[in-house]
């Protein structure tokens, strides 16, 4: 397993995740990252999670606000740090984050049409 940088350390310790934890994502990593390359592309994380569209969405917001250097070719870090950084989530961090994928310039509203997207998104997704 690669070296994790101070921001992934930190957001282990604060899960509390053990050796064998960080085992399965590195597995996960290992097995998109079929040519050793040391990062993932798009189309091999939109694998990982069965190429489901909303995950992806989803998926592709949350390496955005996590900070992902370049989330076409994640590395190792960047994909823990940005799926332990999810599974922390509570309730209002999923709505706040839900939110922030429509509104990517971070300007506070978003419009109906998005609004309604989202709810469309979430609504056919999970009820």
């Amino acid at each position: 397993m690669p070296p994790m940088d101070e921001r992934v350390q930190q957001i282990i310790f604060e899960a509390r995740l053990t050796s064998a934890d960080l085992e399965v994502f590195w597995n996960a990593f290992q097995n998109m990252d079929a040519a050793a390359t040391g990062s993932i592309n798009q189309d091999q994380f939109h694998a990982l999670i069965n190429d489901e569209e909303l995950l992806f969405f989803f998926g592709m917001c949350l390496f955005d606000i996590v900070g992902a250097r370049n989330y076409k070719a994640l590395t190792f870090s960047d994909f823990a740090y940005g799926l332990i950084t999810f599974s922390l989530f509570g309730t209002e961090e999923l709505l706040r984050f839900s939110f922030n994928c429509f509104d990517p310039e971070r300007k506070g509203t978003i419009d109906l049409s998005d609004f309604n997207m989202m709810s469309r998104l979430l609504h056919a997704r999970y009820f």
